[in-house]
């Protein structure tokens, strides 16, 4: 069998030793590197292959430096042709919006990311990566592609790919239950046919009865446990989002990378210029250093509101941005818009309960704030108030696709998702057509209650899923554990070859 196996800066790393497992197996296996900048191995991927004997992988260093030449022109026929052949899920602007790196207008990132001078040289760039994947897919002919996650837009293509021929796409994912991961055969977008099939099968089976002890034990555990062990829940836990000693971290860790950025000044970067990727190292500093500044104004005087809400309130959790949810997983990629819709959709005196994430304090522009805050049914609450206490006093949880709508789930509310998260079956509404339902349900204000759907769901990841540090992996934290760990992956995509019968 062919497999393609597409990774993202450090999970290659993983990713390599992974094909070469199924390498040995028989199996014709290429790696295709998924971020532009591989050329420069910021990463130090291309040393790792080497060191492991790794030779079979591709990247797209070729098509990077066309995107420095000024006589380019965009070929619309082109993206025309391939949103014809291929677009199913996501339509060419959409495929556009899931990389925060050609689409930047919409994540408060500059000049991390710099704008690209002309609208019409970012639909070059897409047009330059798709034909690189559209080669990569007609050379090597893949029967299977395998990732870790959901992000960017290379993944994001190949699963278009998947949707509108006969390529087997398996990823995996967390399951945003404790480290538990699952293999999906969508890409994840949206409830796989697999989940699907189990949730409505009316035979509970053995685990049906442990899966409802863990929806008892969540609804009895305290207002800081989450599904997960997020670093934002300890945070929150002990009431202090941000020390003074992770702010100084933070500045240290930030100076390093501007040092070493001047001292390893090679290839195309130039590091008094910016380049179609990242701005001006200076400017990108002063950056960092406005996120630590905007970090300490958030101590010294929190503006946001520290209080619950005394009025009937629908919870909106905000994501971070740029992430799965907010780029794979939604069409919806403007989180202001979708408070503003809510908000003018609530009945009287309902409001809008937004709270912010905690990882972008400091990431996003005060304005967005003060905006929304001006909306008379929106309140900006403190991103320091536990999300599980939020849940349980809300009359109803909305928001594109993030792991509260799970939790809200769980502890029995209603719940809506603009996007299309993994577990999108099981909660009650879908889409702008479902909010008015929705809206109504939260209205009863009734007694909360739990879907059986929701029970049959974490009995799934239960009794599918396999105990896996993805994030370490993608990130290579911990090399020796991860090592160790290569093994369960290669195990998890056997037994998901194995139940595919049209996989060969």
């Amino acid at each position: 069998m062919r497999i393609i196996f597409l990774s993202y800066e450090q999970e290659a790393r993983a990713m390599s030793l992974l094909a070469k497992k199924f390498d040995k197996g028989g199996d014709e296996v290429l790696l295709g590197q998924c971020d532009y900048y591989d050329f420069n191995d910021t990463w130090g991927v291309h040393d790792f292959f080497d060191s492991e004997q790794f030779g079979s992988w591709v990247d797209s260093a070729n098509e990077h430096e066309r995107l420095f030449k000024k006589d380019w022109e965009v070929d619309w026929s082109y993206l025309k042709r391939f949103e014809k052949e291929y677009c199913v899920t996501k339509s060419i602007q959409q495929l556009l919006m899931t990389d925060p790196i050609i689409a930047r207008h919409h994540h408060f990132r500059y000049p991390y990311y710099t704008p690209i001078d002309k609208q019409s040289r970012q639909y070059y760039w897409l047009e330059v990566i798709l034909k690189w994947c559209e080669k990569v897919k007609k050379e090597f002919d893949p029967e299977l592609a395998v990732t870790f996650g959901r992000n960017y837009l290379i993944k994001n293509v190949f699963a278009q790919f998947s949707e509108s021929s006969k390529l087997n796409m398996c990823t995996i994912i967390r399951s945003r239950v404790g480290k538990t991961c699952h293999v999906v055969e969508n890409f994840g977008y949206g409830t796989s046919k697999s989940v699907k099939k189990f949730v409505n099968n009316e035979q509970d089976g053995e685990g049906f009865e442990d899966a409802r002890k863990k929806v008892n034990n969540f609804q009895q555990s305290g207002d800081e446990k989450g599904l997960y062990n997020a670093k934002s829940y300890d945070k929150i836990k002990k009431k202090n989002l941000y020390t003074n000693t992770d702010i100084v971290r933070y500045v240290i860790n930030r100076t390093k990378g501007f040092i070493l950025s001047a001292v390893r000044n090679t290839n195309s970067l130039d590091f008094w210029n910016q380049n179609s990727f990242y701005g001006q190292s200076l400017l990108t500093y002063a950056f960092f250093l406005t996120i630590a500044a905007k970090r300490i104004k958030y101590r010294l005087s929190n503006k946001f509101r520290e209080d619950i809400p005394d009025r009937p309130f629908i919870y909106l959790p905000l994501h971070t941005i740029p992430e799965s949810s907010t780029l794979t997983l939604t069409t919806e990629y403007y989180e202001g818009d979708i408070i503003r819709y809510v908000s003018k959709e609530l009945p009287a005196k309902f409001i809008v309960a937004v709270k912010e994430n905690p990882n972008m304090v400091g990431l996003r522009p005060n304005h967005f704030y003060k905006k929304i805050s001006s909306i008379p049914n929106v309140e900006v609450l403190d991103p320091g108030i536990p999300s599980k206490r939020l849940i349980t006093l809300s009359e109803g949880v909305t928001g594109i696709s993030g792991t509260a709508l799970l939790e809200a789930s769980i502890l029995g509310r209603p719940t809506h998702c603009f996007g299309h998260p993994e577990f999108e079956k099981i909660l009650d509404y879908q889409g702008h057509s479902g909010f008015a339902s929705f809206v109504e349900k939260a209205k009863k204000q009734e007694h909360p209650r739990v879907n059986r759907k929701v029970i049959k769901y974490l009995q799934y990841i239960s009794e599918h899923g396999h105990e896996l540090p993805l994030r370490d992996i993608q990130t290579w934290k911990d090399e020796g554990s991860i090592r160790g760990q290569i093994q369960d992956m290669e195990n998890m995509i056997k037994q998901f070859v194995a139940n595919n019968s049209e996989i060969k």
